[in-house]
């Protein structure tokens, strides 16, 4: 299946990559002059394809993840700078949704060994998660924290603790498991009014638990959600090499 979903993703990547590219010279106009209603036609064009794009991505993720062929390329870097610089990437989409979004890193630098492209990958799913189920005049945080869990083996370093938490529409706790499960929705209701294949949550949790950490959800109706992420410390500390 894994083979079988690459080939098929690099068959339907190539052209959609071109329609991108295409469309982004004629917004430049090297074919001449753009009138106004083209220039919103073509960005129409652009972005449902780089949507379709990134589904098929996820796709092929997760099913690389399930079968445990899921490349990673941990190294040293400062996770604090990570996450800030994700926070700064959507703060227009939290403006723009009339949302508050706030990050507490402390202490402000956290070391640790993870493959910076899935990290990042996990966190812009989750914060666009918060962001979107948050309604106009809400609050998005995120925290990171270094910590020592009970389930820490014996000898570990401990972990690096990331909460993504909002006051958002939330969920009912019977339910979270129900949103790890790929290609679901929780209902009919909820499908029509928030658009997503399913995969975001599943393939997050995957990429964490590849990193050897943990991720869950914590949510009510109507309080919000809390995403907990535990990421381990490397046993003798951590080096920013970035």
């Amino acid at each position: 299946k894994t083979d079988f979903l690459a080939n098929v993703s690099h068959e339907l990547r190539t052209p959609l990559n071109a329609v991108i590219g295409f469309t982004d010279m004629l917004l430049m106009g090297y074919a001449g002059p753009v009138s106004d209603r083209q220039r919103e036609y073509m960005g129409d064009i652009r972005d449902s394809a780089t949507h379709l794009l990134s589904v098929i991505n996820d796709i092929l993720d997760l099913s690389r993840a399930e079968a445990a062929a899921l490349p990673l390329d941990p190294r040293p870097l400062d996770l604090a700078r990570l996450l800030r610089s994700t926070v700064r990437m959507l703060q227009p989409k939290a403006d723009q949704g009339g949302l508050t979004l706030s990050l507490d890193v402390d202490p402000p630098a956290l070391p640790a060994v993870v493959d910076e492209v899935r990290i990042r990958q996990v966190i812009v799913n989750l914060l666009s998660n918060a962001i979107k189920f948050t309604e106009p005049g809400g609050w998005v945080t995120i925290t990171a924290r270094r910590t020592v869990d009970a389930g820490q083996e014996e000898g570990g370093a401990g972990w690096i603790r990331i909460e993504i938490a909002d006051d958002g529409i939330g969920m009912p706790p019977g339910e979270i498991e129900r949103a790890f499960e790929p290609f679901v929705q929780l209902d009919a209701g909820f499908s029509r009014r928030f658009e997503g294949t399913g995969l975001g949550l599943p393939l997050a949790r995957r990429l964490v638990e590849a990193h050897g950490g943990r991720l869950n959800l914590f949510s009510e109706p109507g309080e919000g959600t809390q995403a907990v992420i535990l990421l381990p410390l490397p046993a003798e500390g951590g080096r920013d090499e970035d």
